[in-house]
């Protein structure tokens, strides 16, 4: 049931926030864990109060959001033992990735992957995950977003082994 999300936090978190608590009420064991870090970011949107207000919104609702658990940034070694543990990459995105080292993690991981349908994404993700269409702000492309979590939640097959397994 653990949900996972390693990229820069402007790319993915005001929508995956949002979503999550619709998929936790279909999948109440689900728990959403996030790395990478909002140091970054807040460097970055220094001089910019609309980012600023938005990184601070942000980190108000992790703090509140039951199920989500805020990692930081960690290192590589702690990284790959988490993607080891989870079961879903969620990344619901804008972002016209180049490549996405995220994605690849996920990949070799064995993960269930569910992520936009954009940029490099359709090459590194492809047929290993789901890919949605349209914009990330969109209520058809959310509300399929959260169908495809919740189903990749309660799949009873491990996507890397085949390997089948109880839904408890």
């Amino acid at each position: 049931y653990k949900i996972i999300n390693t990229s820069s936090p402007d790319r993915s978190w005001p929508v995956l926030l949002e979503l999550f608590p619709k998929i936790r009420m279909q999948v109440p064991k689900a728990e959403l864990h996030l790395y990478y870090g909002l140091d970054g970011w807040r460097k970055a949107a220094a001089n910019d109060p609309n980012q600023t207000a938005l990184i601070n919104s942000l980190e108000q609702k992790v703090k509140n959001m039951s199920g989500v658990v805020f990692h930081n940034r960690v290192n590589q070694d702690e990284l790959a033992a988490e993607f080891l543990s989870a079961g879903v990459w969620a990344f619901p995105t804008f972002w016209t990735e180049t490549s996405c080292i995220g994605a690849m993690e996920a990949r070799a991981a064995g993960c269930k992957i569910v992520t936009s349908k954009l940029a490099a994404l359709t090459e590194t993700v492809g047929k290993e995950g789901v890919l949605i269409e349209g914009s990330w702000t969109d209520k058809s492309y959310q509300d399929q977003f959260v169908k495809e979590v919740v189903a990749a939640l309660k799949s009873k097959t491990h996507k890397k082994t085949g390997n089948k397994f109880d839904i408890i």
